[in-house]
């Protein structure tokens, strides 16, 4: 438990540093150069995912210097666009189908996303263990009868 709470300190504060880059690149987009939201968001998010990886790996799941870093960046990548999929959706729903203030949307989709990361990082990004397809390969040859 104590593990949890400090992985979770640690990459609150990594996902902090994130945010404001992701924050200044949109409010610079959207707001400065008039850059639509949906777009402004997608690289707002690239950018707030680059620090978030090289950040996370080395301080929040503290990982060692190149151990695993093909497999761990394969993994950010897969949960980074599933998390990207997730956060342009959720600006294109709250923004332009229900009418949710741009800011106010773009809060609300940060803080989902926030939370899937940490999960995702924790227990399929920076696990060292099979990952997720190794596990369902093991959970199936439970329940398969003997030969």
């Amino acid at each position: 438990m104590l593990r949890i709470f400090r992985d979770f300190s640690s990459y609150s504060s990594v996902a902090l540093m994130s945010a404001v880059s992701d924050w200044v690149v949109f409010v610079l987009l959207f707001q400065i150069l008039g850059t639509p939201a949906l777009w402004a968001q997608g690289v707002a998010r690239i950018v707030g995912g680059s620090v978030s990886f090289g950040a996370n790996r080395s301080w929040s799941f503290r990982r060692q210097q190149g151990h695993g870093l093909s497999r761990e960046a394969a993994r950010f990548l897969t949960l980074f666009v599933m998390s990207y999929c997730l956060s342009l959706w959720m600006i294109f729903a709250l923004g332009d189908l229900l009418s949710v203030p741009t800011y106010l949307a773009k809060f609300s989709a940060d803080t989902i996303c926030f939370l899937f990361n940490f999960a995702g990082m924790r227990t399929y990004v920076f696990n060292r263990r099979q990952g997720i397809s190794g596990r369902a390969i093991s959970l199936v040859s439970r329940f398969r009868k003997p030969s």
